[in-house]
């Protein structure tokens, strides 16, 4: 990481780089776009450290407890990456050892909501063998770059939001007991750890929340047999963005209200103990950590009950940010999916993974048909805003110079300049005479015949969209699973299919 401080009032820049053996160099260059996630979040809260406190310490503390455990987090899934070829076939839920531990709809929930949000998925359950088939079963429908970011459940891994399938290991889910395998704050952030009354330091242990996922997340619960989602794009990505910003403005106050504390605290240690985060100055870094773990709540919610003693518990449809339900629950399954497990069972098992595979690829042929039918819309879509454009601001220049035009065109060099850019034929526009009158006629604003030519282009996308799907032969549910697919491709999709063609 370099760091140049500029001079004369010139404002402070930052660089990351992550330097790796270059033995590592492949594997590394999958991890890119995690990096490039993350990367924001790390320069924001380095800038706000920067700006609250002196530069070594403020370098100390962003190294410490951001930069190591990003580091670490990189490292803990390229170890535990799940095999590229895959687990055996008689390891899968689809058969009927299948149907026996889970149920034929219960499985049919999970694989619609697994591709309906990106194929990024958490499974828990407090059965190693059982969550493992469940994941093994899952991971049939992603790609082996996919399979690199995935883990099998294990009695010791904690939530990784950057994983695509991993299993979160929780006895205490179907007990009346209560317990868990992390928490940590609303906002994903610290919990205990720091600058200690004796002025040791500890680092403090961050528990990531659902919506540090870039992908819209399931969660399936194969003790309770339930199936639960978070909300889909471009819904997401906008409570997302929002929980980003509290997360690094909760990060950088955390750190900064420690420092303080622990600087007069060293400086006046008679004094009453000052308050850091959510505990107190004067407590040693054990009491700090289990003060923080019963106040906050997290990934997983802590259950209300009267006992002090009672530790978390994994009660996932009370995740809540803001008061609001994070995750919600899938109510019926996808009847592609339906299908395609009727098929499968019905198959020889040494046919059934090559069979979902074969399906997966006919899957993305559906989602890359929805991603060229939007880009052929958008591009036209674009068009048609350039050419509005165009004329809107040759009328301005019409009507500010009394109307005298030349051939149409208005006599500004700057319109003039644009006009190659605007027209989307390349020839000119306004040829004069009816023709001229009634194109402007029909972009002058507030005019009926704009808004009929408007809700009459949005009428004819929306039929020719719906005889995609009807060709397709796409359902509601259906049609779900197919933008989660093709938003792999184009982000954009699904925003822009339910703002252009209702």
């Amino acid at each position: 990481m370099g760091i140049t401080t500029g001079t004369l009032a010139m404002p402070t820049k930052f660089v990351i780089s992550f330097v790796v053996p270059l033995a590592y160099l492949e594997n590394f260059s999958t991890f890119f776009g995690i990096m490039s996630d993350h990367a924001p979040i790390l320069i924001e809260v380095l800038r706000g450290l920067r700006s609250s406190m002196k530069l070594a310490i403020a370098l100390d503390i962003f190294a410490e407890e951001h930069l190591v455990p990003f580091v670490e987090d990189i490292m803990t899934i390229d170890a535990v990456a799940m095999a590229v070829e895959g687990a055996k076939v008689s390891h899968i839920a689809l058969g009927r050892e299948g149907d026996q531990v889970f149920g034929r709809d219960f499985i049919n929930k999970a694989i619609t909501s697994h591709l309906q949000t990106h194929l990024s998925t958490v499974v828990v359950g407090n059965n190693i063998t059982i969550m493992n088939m469940m994941i093994n079963t899952l991971a049939l429908f992603l790609s082996a770059e996919e399979r690199a970011k995935s883990c099998h459940a294990r009695k010791q891994h904690r939530y990784i939001p950057d994983l695509y399938l991993q299993g979160i290991y929780t006895p205490s889910i179907g007990r009346n007991g209560h317990g868990g395998g992390g928490g940590g704050g609303q906002d994903g952030g610290e919990a205990g750890g720091g600058f200690g009354g004796g002025g040791s330091y500890v680092r403090p242990i961050r528990y990531h929340h659902i919506l540090c996922s870039r992908y819209p997340t399931t969660i399936v619960d194969t003790v309770r047999c339930t199936v639960e989602q978070t909300e889909g794009f471009p819904g997401y990505a906008s409570r997302r963005s929002d929980f980003r910003r509290e997360y690094t403005k909760n990060l950088v106050d955390r750190a900064v209200a420690r420092v303080q504390a622990w600087s007069a605290n060293q400086y006046h240690p008679a004094s009453a103990p000052l308050p850091f985060s959510d505990a107190a100055v004067a407590m040693s870094p054990q009491q700090q950590h289990q003060q923080y773990q019963q106040q906050q709540q997290g990934f997983w919610t802590s259950a209300s009950s009267s006992s002090s003693t009672s530790k978390r518990a994994n009660n996932w449809t009370s995740l809540e940010w803001r008061g609001l339900k994070v995750v919600k629950p899938v109510q019926r399954a996808a009847p592609m999916i339906e299908d395609l497990v009727r098929c499968v069972v019905a198959l020889p098992i040494e046919m059934r993974e090559g069979y979902v595979r074969q399906w997966r690829r006919g899957l993305m042929k559906r989602a890359l048909v929805i991603v060229k039918f939007v880009r052929k819309e958008g591009v036209e879509l674009a068009e048609r805003i350039r050419t509005e454009a165009k004329d809107g601001v040759e009328r301005m220049n019409g009507e500010g110079e009394n109307g005298s035009r030349y051939e149409g065109h208005s006599l500004s060099p700057d319109s003039a300049g644009q006009e190659e850019i605007f027209s989307p034929t390349g020839s000119p526009s306004g040829t004069g005479g009816e023709d001229e009158q009634q194109q402007q006629q029909q972009h002058k604003p507030g005019t009926a015949t704009t808004n009929s030519g408007n809700n009459n282009s949005k009428q004819r996308k929306a039929m020719s969209a719906q005889a995609l799907f009807q060709q397709l032969d796409l359902g509601p549910t259906d049609l779900s699973i197919v933008l989660g697919m093709a938003e792999r491709l184009l982000p954009c999709t699904t925003e822009f299919v339910q703002e252009f063609l209702s």
